[in-house]
């Protein structure tokens, strides 16, 4: 849009006659870039803060289990999802995502003891195990946590659940501080594609905003 709209705006300035109107439409020009560019940083800070936790695809979490490279698996649902069916081997915290609101339903330090440990939430689609993962992370947690996605990938990627198993006794919440696992997995996780937006595209928008006021500035000055 930014592009689209600053080539447009050149043209319109180009095809003026009068030298004055047309140094006052590329004064205008400098003041839409000079916002452009605010805009893109506010922009690029806030996608940022948000959401950066490292996403694991189904086979990544199944792989994971299986080797023993998580140290806890939680589910952040609500009671009746849970009851519906769940990843075998998870710890339900009912809700984890509305804690600190009025809807409370449990709280981080349900998991006093896993500080350090490499944690996976898992919720139904992945949003509201962000909204989790940034209160464990707020509430002291320096283990690496990770995006586990939801239920709703783990079964189109052909894995079960179960409505049976109890919902499992972390390791560190009954020995607290004492992980079963306390190095990171080997395997290199995926990012999300808001990820990969922010970090990358936002950027190029950022540094291209860049490069055209600068262009702007040395055209209004040189002018004058």
């Amino acid at each position: 849009f930014f592009f689209r709209a600053f080539v447009g705006w050149s043209v319109v300035c180009l095809l003026q006659q009068k030298t004055h109107t047309m140094m006052a439409c590329f004064r205008s020009l400098l003041l839409f870039l000079l916002a452009a560019f605010l805009v893109c940083c506010l922009f690029a800070k806030t996608a940022s803060a948000h959401g950066d936790f490292p996403t694991l695809t189904p086979k990544e979490l199944y792989d994971g289990m299986q080797s023993g490279s998580f140290d806890l698996i939680i589910d952040v649902r609500s009671q009746a999802e849970w009851d519906l069916g769940r990843i075998e081997g998870a710890t339900f915290v009912n809700a984890l995502n509305l804690f600190g609101t009025a809807d409370e339903m449990s709280s981080p330090y349900d998991l006093a003891g896993c500080e350090s440990c490499t944690i996976v939430v898992y919720c139904n689609s992945g949003n509201r195990a962000v909204t989790a993962a940034e209160i464990l992370q707020h509430a002291g947690f320096t283990g690496k946590i990770y995006n586990g996605l939801g239920i709703t990938q783990w079964q189109e990627a052909g894995y079960t659940l179960s409505n049976t198993v109890e919902s499992v006794v972390p390791h560190c919440v009954a020995n607290p501080g004492q992980c079963k696992m306390s190095t990171a997995p080997t395997f290199v996780p995926t990012f999300p594609p808001t990820f990969e937006i922010s970090g990358g595209i936002v950027l190029g928008i950022t540094t291209t905003a860049s490069a055209f006021v600068v262009l702007a500035m040395t055209v209004f000055f040189g002018v004058f």
